[in-house]
């Protein structure tokens, strides 16, 4: 079995038009990430007992590059930046969001734990 990162065919993040439509495609893209977590939708992977922490991983740190997308936006208001809808977004939506797959990743990483130490178990049983 070959040891591969998870592929994801992320959007680049780049600023045009509308606000709103930007934050809107955000908040598509975050909704179709949720939809796969709770399996509403197919994962783009399944490599068993390791599929839950690298889709985590992947989803968090594109939820992360987002986060500084809105960050960077943001350092250039002036005005009313609380009232801003990326603002908003960053840190209603996109906080819980990160806050949930930041405890999936964390889920991940146990249930990996767990089959290692059940593997060596096995083997020292076998010996």
């Amino acid at each position: 079995m070959e040891d591969k990162m998870l592929d994801i065919p992320f959007d680049s993040i780049e600023h045009h038009g509308n606000v709103m439509t930007q934050v809107r495609q955000f908040e598509r893209e975050i909704e179709h990430y949720s939809d796969v977590i709770f399996g509403r939708k197919e994962a783009p992977i399944s490599s068993g007992i390791s599929t839950m922490y690298e889709i985590s991983v992947a989803y968090y740190a594109r939820a992360k590059e987002i986060e500084m997308y809105c960050k960077k936006f943001e350092s250039g208001i002036d005005i009313g930046k609380t009232k801003h809808p990326l603002y908003k977004f960053r840190t209603g939506q996109l906080n819980v969001f990160i806050e949930m797959i930041k405890e999936l990743t964390k889920l991940g990483s146990r249930r990996i734990t767990v089959a290692q130490m059940m593997l060596q178990e096995d083997l020292r049983d076998q010996l």
